[in-house]
């Protein structure tokens, strides 16, 4: 989407919603779903990611959804995400976590409204996991490293690899 565009949406979100970006945690930005803007996330495979409560030697692997209440583009994929689960939960190569900045008490009433059966939910600041914005898909190893990572609304041979990768294929 070209960048005047994306500022347009962005100046109408403001004055229809009273949508500001004060109100993203600090060094999070708007992700447009753009390849361009996918290339400026800092986070990269072979990164460590650290993540309260999460112990990655207890799981083969672990993908992150990493996602927010009122972003388009991850509830455009929510089917995606629920065959995700569904598709690969049989193999039981890898253990499914959500993060979101809200609680988890309203991350969980969202996951529920969109379907997605991932109990498994964390409230983190993107910041800290250097994601730029969501949706993002974070494949962690049992050493707590970025083995793939998948940036906006996936096409259908994208969403195709992640749930292969997700069943260890």
């Amino acid at each position: 989407m070209p960048r005047t565009q994306l500022s347009q949406i962005h100046s109408s979100l403001n004055l229809e919603f009273g949508w500001s970006d004060a109100w993203l945690p600090q060094n999070w930005k708007l992700f447009d779903g753009s390849a361009e803007q996918a290339k400026t996330a800092s986070v990269v495979v072979d990164s460590s990611v650290s993540l309260p409560g999460i112990n990655w030697e207890q799981n083969k692997q672990t993908l992150l959804l990493v996602l927010r209440n009122g972003c388009h583009f991850c509830d455009d994929s929510a089917g995606f995400y629920r065959r995700l689960v569904k598709e690969s939960q049989a193999s039981g190569n890898t253990t499914f976590v959500a993060v979101l900045p809200g609680t988890v008490d309203d991350s969980s009433k969202y996951l529920e409204h969109l379907g997605v059966p991932i109990t498994e939910i964390r409230q983190e600041v993107f910041g800290a996991l250097e994601v730029q914005g969501t949706p993002t898909l974070l494949l962690i190893n049992d050493k707590g490293v970025v083995t793939k990572l998948w940036i906006g609304r996936l096409p259908t041979d994208k969403e195709g690899e992640v749930i292969s990768a997700a069943r260890g294929e």
